[in-house]
């Protein structure tokens, strides 16, 4: 099994964007990240792992705000006013509840919002590599559905609207009531479950390299190879360090 690079999608640039996500009264969107404050361990904790996050993602603060607000929306804060942010995250984790909603929340809308990076721009490669589009079958793993699907999916479909997707990933909301039905939504571990050969047109695994040893990477990655069909696209890498898509060779 051969792969031959078509393109590489460097590095995100660090983003000054200000969206409609902002939902802080500060003059920069990134000024909450800089006043991480110091209260109970687990916020505190929690906030270090904003501050990991933010070097992880190269900076990207309006990711970090769209999970962030999205995630206070959950436990029902539309807003926090200045100098508050300390006090209405002790609120939220002195509620076991609350605090396992806000995470979750936070995690998975994090996660989604990669679509706004390269995988738009890999989605128009795949779009104009393949003429006939009505035959396209796109796997997406690590899709990190919401309640009701994955952007990540949704966008895809989007784009290229009559492909046959199917969506992988470990963790669905216990809610789960995807909006969208023409897109194949499936639990499993990617790791352990069989996948047929040369069965997809397009294979997009990227970012989930991170949680894996050696060992696990090199198994998945023949694995996903063995899945694509020849001439078939395979997507890869990492949003801190650029995409690679690839096509199948033999």
């Amino acid at each position: 099994m051969e792969l031959e690079l078509l393109k590489h999608l460097g590095k995100p640039k660090p983003s000054n964007l200000y969206t409609e996500f902002l939902i802080f009264d500060y003059e920069e969107g990134t000024d909450f990240l800089n006043e991480c404050p110091t209260g109970t361990n687990k916020v505190t904790t929690f906030c270090s792992a904003i501050m990991d996050l933010r070097k992880k993602l190269n900076n990207n603060e309006t990711r970090i705000i769209h999970a962030f607000s999205a995630a206070l929306k959950t436990v029902g804060h539309d807003s926090i006013p200045k100098g508050l942010l300390k006090s209405t995250l002790e609120s939220i984790y002195a509620d076991k509840t609350k605090r396992r909603e806000f995470e979750q929340e936070f995690l998975v809308s994090t996660a989604q919002i990669t679509y706004r990076g390269r995988h738009s721009e890999s989605d128009e490669i795949v779009s104009q590599y393949f003429k006939d589009k009505a035959s396209i079958k796109y796997l997406d793993i690590g899709c990190c559905p919401e309640k009701y699907g994955a952007i990540t999916s949704e966008e895809t479909f989007a784009l290229i609207p009559n492909a046959d997707i199917t969506a992988i990933d470990i963790h669905f909301p216990p809610d789960f009531k995807p909006a969208n039905l023409a897109i194949n939504y499936i639990k499993d571990n990617i790791v352990t479950m069989t996948i047929d050969a040369n069965l997809y047109d397009v294979i997009r695994y990227v970012n989930l390299e991170l949680f894996f040893n050696e060992k696990t990477r090199e198994l998945v990655h023949r694995k996903l190879v063995n899945a694509l069909k020849i001439n078939g696209l395979f997507i890869n890498g990492r949003e801190s360090q650029g995409y690679n898509i690839y096509r199948r060779v033999t």
